[in-house]
């Protein structure tokens, strides 16, 4: 999954997902850090708004630690600079205003 992320920040989105479909693949599915971070790739892959309800529900319903909501808002930061990922920008207001609620 990091290798889109590093995909995505050289430009090149199409391997990038194909990237994070194989990887999603192989990933984890319940951890909570493996929903978590399934949910955030999912959105970037195109499912936004199905899966923006998903993210929610787990940032809602889970205690995300804070390190672990770090992670995902520097993955996400990087993923936003990409015009054909939609979603992920509505991703950063909820990671944030979860770490507020935390706070």
């Amino acid at each position: 999954l990091k290798l889109g992320v590093f995909q995505v920040w050289k430009g090149n989105i199409k391997e990038a997902r194909k990237s994070w479909q194989k990887g999603l693949q192989l990933y984890g599915k319940y951890a909570q850090r493996h929903i978590f971070y399934r949910s955030l790739y999912t959105i970037a892959l195109g499912k936004k708004e199905e899966e923006l309800t998903t993210f929610q529900k787990i940032l809602t319903e889970e205690k995300i630690p804070v390190g672990l909501l770090n992670h995902a808002l520097e993955i996400a930061e990087i993923l936003v600079k990409c015009p054909e990922i939609k979603g992920i920008d509505t991703a950063i207001t909820m990671i944030k205003n979860n770490m507020n609620d935390e706070a």
